[in-house]
């Protein structure tokens, strides 16, 4: 879609950035859903081939005036040296427009994200890592459940953590009231089965192991199979 209305495959107009090749499966990667950066990191750096101005000119993504600001883009340097110079591996990649000189950035900003911490719970309570049933609690221990530790690859998070809560619940009241709250699943309903829904590691890269990256469509109808509200073909046929 992306080539289709923008000529890029990356994300809609970026011409920078690329992923490499090994790691460009739909089951391995996150797509990021913000497009802020991107006319910034484009100028410049459009294509200007007869094939894309023929496409651009049916169809196109907006192209933002940035009013000549723009962000350059390095691949992740090997080391900094005591200077604060950037060492890469050979050169600058041919999309970048900085020169050996510029090399030395006036300030880093290290994007290292946050730690999934709960100090306020003891040790014997299961950590993030450690829930192995639907990445919501740990086995043989229902009573604690975390909502919301994944990240689809597409998709939002709200949608599943409320299908995550209602699995858990279910499972607590099963587990506490197992009179009152059978295991019985409903006729209509079909029967629970496991789908490959975590997000593959690729190219050194396990989003996964990282950030709890799920497919957003697997994992979801994963849940509804476990809850028991995925219906049968037939019934849905019934309701016209």
């Amino acid at each position: 879609m992306h080539k289709f209305i923008s000529g890029t495959e990356e994300g809609p107009d970026q011409w920078v950035g690329q992923m490499s090749p090994d790691r460009k499966y739909m089951d391995s990667i996150l797509l990021c859903k913000s497009d802020k950066a991107l006319p910034y990191m484009s100028v410049g750096k459009r294509s200007k081939s007869w094939g894309n101005r023929i496409r651009s000119f049916f169809m196109n993504v907006k192209i933002e005036d940035t009013k000549g600001k723009k962000i350059d883009v390095m691949t992740w340097p090997t080391s900094i040296d005591r200077d604060g110079n950037m060492q890469f591996d050979n050169k600058p990649p041919s999309d970048s427009t900085l020169t050996k000189e510029q090399l030395k950035p006036d300030v880093l900003v290290f994007a290292t994200g946050y730690t999934r911490d709960f100090p306020f719970l003891d040790n014997e309570y299961p950590t993030v890592a450690q829930t192995n049933i639907r990445e919501i609690y740990k086995e043989g221990d229902v009573t604690l459940g975390y909502i919301g530790f994944v990240r689809p690859s597409i998709g939002a998070i709200p949608p599943l953590a409320e299908l995550q809560a209602q699995l858990w619940v279910l499972h607590l009241l099963q587990h506490q009231y197992p009179r009152e709250v059978p295991s019985v699943r409903d006729s209509n309903a079909l029967e629970s089965y496991n789908l490959d829904y975590r997000l593959h590691p690729r190219g050194n890269y396990s989003f996964y192991e990282t950030k709890r990256a799920v497919d957003h469509e697997s994992y979801a109808y994963q849940l509804a199979l476990d809850i028991g509200s995925a219906p049968k073909a037939g019934s849905v046929m019934k309701k016209g």
